[in-house]
């Protein structure tokens, strides 16, 4: 720190103890102040953010300590359910070997035990009950087998009938469309033609005699309108006929002549209303009232051209408006189909999937039963010496491995959340791992949703993995509560708007009526960071602080007057209370404000 800053932080804390001891020796009897008693009681700490609320998918799992992988369960496929061990760090590998030793140890008694007492008929009856279990759940899978596949070949059935049904469909509005298109074509050509035959009884142009009696009159006011005209005119005649042209080799089966008629009726169309406006203007340009062009014939001209120019863009409204209808329909008519036979691949893939996972389980029961019936076979069989001295040898050995195992034990270790299947896995044994780190992906296979939270900088502190919340929704109202817990914390900081937030997320717990909830539905969430009972607690705002401290004002006989006290504070509630670890007894009274 600078010197200046020294000397700024000195005068500062001069003034404080200043204002300090005036206070307490300068007495004004209008001084108000407000105190409160030393109370023993409860102080719960939360943060209050809100979320989105996303069906659980895809979840980043992560050690929350770092260290070296040494076990990692799992694979990239791999199905898991909720509890499962997924990797541990070396810390935690010997207290998995604790675990596994304590049980080996009571596994390898209890057996020791059995053979010594020898098997009793409720044992023999445990077993035999074993045996029928196994029976029954047997013959429920190979029955669910069954349902499975005749399911799976409905499924496929109605995916292929629908498939036909869209491809026929489509195929049917395409053919609809495409006839639309030529119906407009025929009429925009039809109009092309019209509209030029409106201007050229002006004009003169291909019907010569047309204007011979007025043709000295056309165009007076502009003597450049007129030519403009015919040249536009005999634009036009070109793209009209190459427009019929084009018309008369359309075929409905053949899309490539149909898109040549459409581009040469689009050109016709431009070049006629070129035509009707520049013959317009021949008119506007055009005096009358004289024996050759009376102002009565010249009105019904400007009049015929008016109503050719509204059919003309009626009738290419009209076409544009099919051209889209037929754009549409092409679409439709690949990606709809494609998406029928995607479905239908992907029900023959779900179909066959299910049938393998359906033989596979089957075969799994068969082998339980097969186990049943050994241990039945081996429970009921008279233990021979040689058989108690192997046991009493397992014990000795289970035992000794415990104990080595209970000198280091230690955890750090990755669960299964939820049920579902590896997506990816981003260690290996021998790997460094840090804490936070994304380390495992799980894909859910149950209905579970998570809320995704942005954590604000002055708040992340607080926030664990573990950590309970009460969840509430917009949709359902305040009365509607769901737990959950806080299930990953990201690190890595994100800016929004310029502020710092850190992303975290809760799981809304297994078994919660989740039927109502909705991807998507905003959540208000009560992360319960931290909870003391039976504690010491004042409202934080009579803590002061200085240069030496955290300090409390303790009222003397004087009004106004007080004495000093420092305080060690702990947890700080959320109804505006604060912990007090030392420097406090219950029932003492401290002040608040002073004014």
């Amino acid at each position: 720190m600078k010197k200046r800053t020294k000397i700024i932080i000195s005068v500062i804390g001069i003034l404080i103890v200043g204002g300090i001891t005036y206070g307490a020796t300068h007495k004004n009897s209008s001084v108000v102040v407000t105190t409160e008693t030393v109370k023993r009681g409860n102080i719960s700490q939360t943060v209050e953010v809100t979320g989105d609320t996303q069906s659980v998918t895809d979840l980043d799992l992560a050690f929350s300590t770092s260290g070296t992988i040494a076990v990692m369960n799992v694979a990239v496929g791999d199905t898991v359910k909720a509890g499962d061990t997924l990797a541990v760090l070396s810390e935690a590998k010997i207290a998995a070997s604790l675990a596994q030793a304590s049980g080996a140890v009571e596994q390898a008694q209890a057996a020791l035990d059995v053979k010594i007492a020898g098997s009793a008929d409720e044992e023999l009856a445990v077993y035999e009950a074993a045996v029928t279990a196994a029976e029954t759940s047997l013959a429920n899978a190979k029955t669910d087998r069954d349902q499975t596949k005749i399911t799976g070949e409905t499924t496929v059935d109605t995916a292929t009938d629908d498939l036909a049904h869209i491809t026929t469909s489509t195929a049917a509005t395409l053919s609809y469309a495409q006839q639309d298109e030529i119906e407009s074509l025929r009429s925009l050509v039809a109009e092309v033609r019209s509209a030029l035959g409106s201007a050229d009884a002006i004009l003169g142009v291909e019907n010569t005699l047309s204007n011979m009696d007025f043709k000295k009159d056309l165009g007076i006011a502009a003597p450049k309108s007129f030519p403009d005209a015919v040249d536009a005119f005999q634009d036009a005649a070109i793209s009209r006929d190459a427009a019929e042209d084009a018309l008369a080799a359309v075929t409905l089966s053949n899309t490539t002549t149909l898109a040549a008629a459409v581009d040469a009726a689009e050109t016709a169309y431009s070049d006629a209303y070129r035509t009707l406006t520049d013959t317009n203007r021949v008119l506007t340009a055009t005096t009358g009232g004289s024996s050759s062009l009376s102002l009565t014939s010249l009105s019904s001209m400007k009049t015929s051209i008016t109503s050719a120019t509204s059919s003309l863009v009626a009738a290419g409204g009209t076409l544009t408006n099919a051209t889209q209808t037929l754009d549409a329909a092409t679409r439709a008519a690949t990606d709809d189909v494609v998406d029928a036979e995607n479905a239908l691949a992907k029900a023959k893939a779900s179909r066959d999937q299910n049938a393998v996972s359906a033989d596979a389980t089957v075969s799994q029961y068969e082998s339980d039963l097969t186990k049943a019936k050994a241990q039945l076979a081996q429970i009921s069989a008279t233990p021979r010496a040689v058989d108690l001295a192997g046991l009493r040898a397992a014990v000795a050995i289970a035992q000794a491995q415990y104990n080595t195992a209970l000198a280091n034990a230690a955890d750090a270790q990755i669960t299964a959340p939820v049920d579902g299947v590896i997506t990816a896995v981003h260690g290996d044994i021998g790997e460094q791992a840090t804490a936070g780190t994304p380390m495992i992906t799980l894909l859910g296979t149950t209905d579970q949703f998570e809320i995704v939270m942005d954590i604000p900088e002055s708040d992340i502190a607080k926030v664990h993995v573990g950590q309970l919340s009460d969840v509430t929704f917009d949709a359902f109202g305040d009365d509607h509560v769901l737990g959950g817990k806080i299930f990953s914390v990201n690190p890595a900081e994100k800016l929004i708007e310029g502020v710092v937030f850190y992303e975290a997320k809760v799981i809304l717990n297994d078994g919660a009526d989740l039927s109502a909830v909705k991807s998507g539905m905003s959540a208000n969430v009560i992360i319960h960071t931290n909870a003391v009972t039976g504690v010491l607690f004042i409202p934080k705002r009579a803590i002061l602080q200085d240069t030496n401290g955290k300090y409390v004002r303790i009222p003397t006989n004087t009004t106004g007057a007080f004495d000093r006290r420092s305080v060690t504070v702990g947890l700080y509630g959320d109804d505006g209370s604060a912990e007090i670890l030392s420097g406090l007894s219950d029932g003492e009274t401290v002040i608040i404000t002073i004014r």
